[in-house]
């Protein structure tokens, strides 16, 4: 029980944590470019990016698309470019480490997890699938515990 709780406040603590980075990080890049009510859009971004999918680049590409037809392209580039570039890179390659620490997973396995939760639950499965793998893995090692003697019995030809 104690691998299942921290494999799940591992990702549940990563979720909301990187939240919180991405809505200060999305603040201050509209503070810094003058885009109106900073903080209230990097509080909006923070809430986006715990749910998968839907995220921080929600509000970054709209409000890039605005700059862009308004005819701010300086604007609009930056908050594209430097926005939801590293958003991506903070969803796609930040946290499967951080959850592979947090965890005990392996980072690709996280990765996998991830993106192997997406594509079979949908949305909801980006945080369930390293749950459920995680929950798998704790699993895999209770049973070669428990059962480690007759396994290793069964190697020697006994």
């Amino acid at each position: 029980m104690d691998n299942i709780e921290k494999v799940t406040d591992g990702i549940v603590i990563n979720s909301f944590m990187l939240g919180i980075i991405e809505g200060v990080y999305g603040g201050v890049l509209f503070y810094i470019l003058g885009v109106p009510s900073p903080a209230f859009w990097g509080i909006i971004m923070a809430g986006l990016s715990i749910i998968p999918l839907v995220g921080t680049n929600s509000v970054l590409v709209p409000a890039a698309i605005i700059h862009f037809l308004i005819g701010d392209y300086t604007t609009g580039a930056l908050i594209l470019g430097a926005g939801t570039g590293v958003i991506l890179i903070n969803q796609n390659l930040i946290r499967p480490k951080l959850d592979a620490k947090r965890s005990g997973m392996h980072t690709a396995m996280a990765l996998i997890a991830s993106l192997g939760g997406l594509i079979w639950l949908g949305v909801i499965g980006f945080l369930a699938g390293p749950l459920l793998t995680g929950l798998f893995i704790v699993i895999w090692d209770q049973f070669g515990k428990k059962y480690k003697t007759n396994l290793e019995a069964m190697n020697k030809g006994e």
